[in-house]
Parts: structure tokens; sequence; C-alpha cells
């Protein structure tokens, strides 16, 4: 893969996470889907990338209080 492809790739993962979190009912469903989205970048050279995108859009959501 491209840098452009991977890279599109990731961002493409978050962001239909994070277009999904209005849609999810409970924290704890919510935590599988961002825990299914990290998985595939888990012990690969992206993993901090993924992580530190993950942290921003679960501190959007929160911040948005989506689940309170």
């Amino acid at each position: 893969m491209t840098f452009k492809q991977r890279y599109g790739a990731i961002y493409k993962d978050v962001w239909a996470l994070h277009e999904q979190a209005a849609n999810y009912t409970d924290g704890d469903q919510y935590i599988k889907m961002v825990d299914a989205v990290y998985k595939p970048y888990k012990d690969t050279p992206y993993q901090k990338f993924v992580q530190k995108m993950l942290i921003a859009v679960m501190g959007e959501v929160d911040r948005l209080e989506v689940f309170n």
C-alpha cells in the first residue's frame, strides 16, 4: 500500500467511528467499536498514530456528551 492509501484507510476507519458515535446507545458498545478499529493496527508502524486519532475522537465524543 502506498502512503496515501494506508493513511487514507486509517482516516476512513476512524471517521466512520466518529460519524457513528451518535448512533450508539451506550458507552460499552462504543468502546467495542473503538477496539475493532484499533486491533488491525496493533503492533504495526501505524499503532501510535491510530491511538492518537482514536483518543482525539473519544475526547470529542465525550466533550459533546454523546452518552450523557
